[in-house]
């Protein structure tokens, strides 16, 4: 998505999602920052001012904020099928929902491409599990939004 991202990973057994989000928006943050320096002086100086007004009053060290400072990590629960499959659903519905792409699997920076037999941009694993799951049911996220989606 254009302005935020989302995520379903299972960190290694020696990290936490914490941990992962840090390194993550690090590293995201220095190669977003390389490409934007390559961009022609206008455009560079507009985006970099868009990113100093967004920093924290208290970041004395950073000089500019690309990322939010907080997340809403849900945990999932690995064996629970349905409910792994509802959010990875969700996940694929985004950019239909924001208008981007009139079907999941066109969005290229998703792992519904993944899903659907196409490769995507972003290396994703596929859950069997999951698969099979979206692959039987026309849709599951009906639950999912009276869960988890506040009006």
């Amino acid at each position: 998505m254009s302005n935020h991202l989302h995520l379903v990973l299972k960190p290694g057994r020696n990290s936490s999602v914490g941990e992962f989000e840090k390194e993550f928006k690090s590293f995201t943050e220095k190669k977003i920052l390389e490409f934007i320096y390559t961009e022609p002086e206008v455009r560079k100086k507009w985006i970099l001012e868009r990113f100093e007004k967004n920093k924290h009053p208290l970041g004395l060290l950073r000089k500019y904020q690309l990322w939010q400072s907080s997340s809403n990590p849900i945990y999932i629960d690995m064996r629970k099928a349905r409910s792994l499959a509802e959010h990875v659903e969700y996940v694929h519905k985004n950019p239909v929902r924001d208008r981007i792409v009139s079907a999941p699997e066109d969005y290229l920076y998703c792992s519904a491409r993944d899903y659907a037999g196409m490769s995507g941009l972003v290396k994703v694993s596929v859950l069997p599990l999951v698969e099979q799951y979206l692959s039987v049911s026309e849709t599951v996220h009906d639950n999912f939004f009276g869960k988890y989606i506040s009006n």
